[in-house]
């Protein structure tokens, strides 16, 4: 008959350890998950409120300069209908008015880094559990860029009315306003450069409007406030009347 082995001492020493140690990697091991999956959490919703806050700006500028568009365009139907045998009955300053917009440049001051930064990054797609609010928020990139895209068009025509209309005399070599723009308006190139303005001038506040409407949906998913985006994001988020 075998005798009882009575010290189990060792035995339950190591139970103890193999324990601790299991339950150690089990604890290790979730709660680096957790904060994984916190961490994650954390920068997708930074990530959301740097592309929502830059569109936000971009639409801000777009709209102020296609109203700034459709002002200019009433100016340039409001003389091109007097051209050519009624200029002299428009007044010198609106001539001037005219003058100087051909030589203003046209630029968009956007920031393309946001978009980079969340369209371009796989650690900003891995972060994202929400695929439907990924594919809308780079969906207003898309149309944002579509509406530059077109802006674009109006600014190469600009260009190209300019040098067409004063390539044969440059335009500082006139001293009387009404010469100039009669010599402006006089250039195919010109007409094409106005009938593109006029038709973007009505088209690209309305895709702006749409724009804003689709990132205002997504600050309604995300459950981001304009408070939140004014207390983080200061500088873009300023008084109308100072912008």
């Amino acid at each position: 008959m075998k005798r009882a082995f009575k010290n189990k001492s060792w035995w339950n020493n190591m139970s103890a350890n193999f324990v601790g140690a299991f339950l150690g990697i089990v604890v290790t091991f979730g709660t680096t998950a957790v904060i994984d999956r916190h961490s994650r959490k954390e920068m997708a919703r930074r990530s959301e409120l740097i592309a929502i806050a830059h569109l936000d700006n971009d639409i801000m500028e777009l709209e102020e300069k296609f109203a700034d568009m459709r002002t200019l365009d009433s100016l340039y139907t409001f003389v091109s209908d007097r051209y050519p045998d009624r200029l002299g009955e428009i007044d010198t300053d609106t001539l001037v008015r005219l003058c100087i917009s051909m030589t203003s440049p046209h630029f968009f001051l956007g920031n393309p880094s946001a978009e980079s930064a969340f369209s371009n990054s796989m650690e900003t797609w891995r972060n994202f559990s929400d695929l439907n609010l990924l594919y809308s928020i780079n969906s207003c990139f898309s149309l944002k860029n579509t509406i530059l895209d077109f802006y674009h068009t109006v600014t190469e025509y600009h260009a190209a009315a300019f040098d067409r209309a004063f390539e044969t005399q440059a335009f500082d070599s006139y001293s009387d306003p009404e010469e100039i723009v009669r010599t402006y308006l006089g250039n195919p190139a010109t007409r094409n450069f106005l009938q593109i303005h006029h038709m973007y001038s009505l088209l690209l506040p309305e895709l702006t409007g749409l724009l804003k409407e689709e990132n205002n949906a997504n600050k309604a998913q995300t459950g981001i406030t304009d408070n939140e985006l004014h207390a983080l994001f200061p500088n873009i988020y300023t008084d109308t009347t100072e912008r």
